[in-house]
């Protein structure tokens, strides 16, 4: 007769009471109900299917989807989700082109659309985006007029005549009369709000006022899309 090993008899207990474990999780995973699994976002609810303008949908040239956001730099909730689309659209840049669309909702700070075009006249998008917001929400400078927005831009390096003149630069009234086209055709009502592949509407709003929920919303519908175009039915 074999003696018994006790170091070995414990490690097959041990073992033992590790399998019951995983085949209790697995059990347990397998009665789980349905409710309990994801929910794809739902049509009418989470997101709305729009018709899409002539100026925005559709593959470009580099095949990525797009995904535009209407925003305010006055308004705080743009702020918040500034923090979270910027990174989420950094790490999607291979596979989605972000663009942004300013839509002042108070016309006495209409100033503000052309700041943003007059930024990216100047190059300056990716240095000052964040900066503007933070200082509006953060530090409590006032942007509300050229003049304001010029000094503030001035303790950033820009030289105030540069800026002056990228404020009238006919491109940067261009950008602000198509965003407002496009703010029309689109009914927006609200920012911030995600326009995705130019067919596809969503915002915190339509998620119970979850900005992150509503990047998930964009993510799934950015899938929907790339899967749409692999089954040549767009």
């Amino acid at each position: 007769m074999v003696a018994r090993n006790p170091g070995v008899a414990a490690e097959l207990e041990r073992l033992a009471g590790v399998g019951a474990r995983w085949l209790l999780l697995l059990l347990w995973c397998l009665v789980l109900p349905a409710s309990a699994a994801p929910k794809a976002p739902e049509e009418g609810l989470d997101y709305d299917v729009v018709e899409p303008s002539a100026k925005r949908g559709g593959p470009g040239a580099d095949g990525r989807v797009e995904v535009a956001e209407f925003f305010w730099y006055q308004c705080p909730h743009c702020n918040a989700l500034t923090a979270l689309i910027e990174p989420w659209a950094q790490r999607q840049r291979e596979r989605v082109r972000f663009v942004r669309l300013p839509l002042a909702l108070n016309s006495a700070y209409a100033a503000q659309d052309r700041l943003y075009f007059a930024l990216e006249e100047l190059g300056l998008v990716e240095r000052l985006h964040a900066t503007v917001f933070q200082a509006i929400h953060e530090d409590g400078v006032k942007l509300k007029t050229v003049g304001q927005m010029a000094e503030f831009l001035r303790d950033e390096g820009v030289p105030r005549a540069r800026f002056e003149k990228a404020m009238r630069s006919p491109r940067v009234r261009a950008g602000v009369a198509r965003a407002r086209d496009l703010a029309s055709h689109y009914l927006i009502a609200e920012v911030p709000t995600l326009l995705v592949d130019g067919r596809y509407l969503t915002s915190a709003g339509h998620v119970g006022g979850s900005q992150a929920d509503a990047i998930a919303v964009v993510e799934w519908l950015v899938r929907r899309v790339e899967e749409e175009r692999r089954a040549g039915r767009r």
